[in-house]
């Protein structure tokens, strides 16, 4: 069992989080391991998440809060590292919350197999109440709590039910992972900017902590704004997708992660023909059709459509048959559903 020895800092990125802040950082005051210290990173709210942060500050002294201008949360994450005084680092996102075991457990694994990452398994809650439990990790688990970090990377660019979430809130990092490599979040992305710094860490560490225990509730919202439509995710996947192309050239390993990541570019596309049919998005029925077709017709995702057609087993087949029409020019149809399915056939006005 832990002796405490060894700090760990939380990192709590806040932004319009009134409803949920409180729950957020009570879960976090009530671990088992107590070294700790939890950054709050106020990301220019506009209600009342500040008050209320220096409202729990004044109750416990292992809270520090930073405010500052919106500036989006790969830059609210960032001064949290920036101010990190413990050995480890940890990110909980403002509306979940986590087991009061949590952090006990993570550093155990970290500690006792000298790892410098490890992850644990999440349960996904509602606002309604209902709960899944998601688990991601059992099977890449070696035994001794340990996998390697080629093969997590390998699930993680795969779009099947095994897929590994490239979500830095499951995590326990070293500190002196991210400063000795200068990896941190890149500022300006909203899409996919935690899988990138994620697959920065493991691209420079060969063995993976696992905790197969669901530790972390993952908050899903009925009214989330994955159901509107996001001006830069397309410009964000696409940097995402290209920077990855790069990362994985390194790996000398008899594992295609190329076609992982060819893969994970034709799935943009179709996330991409989803995105434009959501609220709020400037296309109407016959923009959005023509979107998708230049997509198609540029060399990265033509390339790429191809690969995931000749790799059906490697794909959900939802996915998959939403790439294979695209790739046979019926676009159409793929907007078709997507536009029925958030029953939205109107432009809006930029």
């Amino acid at each position: 069992m832990s002796n405490f020895k060894k700090k760990i800092s939380i990192v709590v990125p806040v932004y319009n989080a009134s409803n949920t802040i409180e729950r957020c950082v009570q879960s976090i005051l009530s671990q088992t391991y107590t070294n700790i210290e939890i950054i709050l990173v106020d990301d220019g709210s506009k209600d009342n998440s500040l008050e209320i942060c220096k409202k729990l500050q004044s109750r416990d002294s292992r809270i520090v809060i930073v405010s500052g201008k919106n500036a989006g949360v790969s830059v609210a994450r960032n001064k949290g590292i920036e101010m990190a005084n413990g050995d480890y680092i940890a990110f909980v996102d403002s509306d979940d919350y986590v087991k009061p075991e949590m952090y006990e457990k993570l550093i155990d694994i970290a500690e006792s197999r000298k790892v410098s990452l490890v992850f644990c398994n999440y349960e996904e809650v509602t606002t309604s109440g209902d709960s899944r439990k998601v688990n991601q990790l059992s099977h890449i688990n070696e035994g001794n709590n340990l996998s390697e970090n080629i093969k997590i990377i390998e699930y993680m660019l795969q779009i099947t039910n095994a897929s590994i979430f490239g979500c830095c809130w499951r995590t326990l990092i070293n500190v002196n992972l991210l400063t000795q490599n200068s990896i941190r979040f890149t500022p300006g992305i909203t899409m996919a900017e935690d899988l990138k710094f994620i697959l920065e860490c493991l691209g420079v560490t060969s063995k993976i902590g696992i905790c197969n225990e669901y530790l972390y509730y993952f908050v899903v919202n009925e009214i989330s704004t994955t159901s509107k439509y996001m001006k830069k995710q397309d410009q964000d996947m696409y940097t995402v997708n290209m920077w990855i192309r790069e990362f994985i050239e390194k790996f000398q390993t008899s594992r295609d992660l190329y076609k992982n990541s060819s893969i994970c570019i034709a799935n943009t596309v179709v996330i991409n023909a989803a995105n434009v049919c959501k609220k709020f998005s400037p296309y109407s029925l016959l923009e959005r059709v023509h979107y998708i077709k230049s997509k198609r017709k540029q060399e990265d995702y033509r390339l790429a459509l191809r690969v995931a057609f000749y790799n059906r087993k490697f794909i959900m087949k939802k996915q998959w048959l939403q790439m294979t029409l695209i790739h046979f020019n019926l676009e159409v149809l793929v907007i078709l559903y997507h536009s029925l399915k958030y029953r939205n056939f109107k432009k809006y006005a930029d």
